[in-house]
């Protein structure tokens, strides 16, 4: 588990996981792939994906909120950007790739004050 905070100073709980499929034997590379998906802001939350297949199409999903699509670079990697995301909400949000890459977040925040 690793803590995120905002500006304000407040504590948020990352708990982040994600997998891979396998790669097919010989492969050099892949083998060594590990689907990332974490926020890098948080209004409007941004989330960045890598070790995605290169060229991976992929499906963000902010659980029951919205859905983005997007293909990963050459490197696996892409950005995503959800609006109206309120910054004291916690947020599920999962990455699964059209080759079986996977990986996903929960942002918590378990106490939010007005400033």
């Amino acid at each position: 588990m690793a803590r995120w905070r905002t500006s304000a100073a407040l504590p948020l709980v990352l708990v982040a996981a994600g997998c891979g499929a396998g790669s097919p034997a010989g492969a050099s590379d892949t083998s060594s792939r590990h689907p990332r998906l974490v926020p890098v802001q948080k209004a409007p939350l941004r989330v960045e994906g890598a070790g995605f297949a290169p060229g991976e199409s992929v499906r963000v999903v902010l659980v029951g909120r919205a859905t983005r699509r997007v293909r990963a670079g050459d490197t696996g990697a892409f950005r995503v950007t959800f609006t109206g995301v309120g910054r004291c909400e916690s947020v599920t949000v999962r990455a699964v790739g059209s080759r079986g890459s996977r990986a996903g977040f929960n942002f918590s925040q378990p106490l939010c004050l007005d400033e």
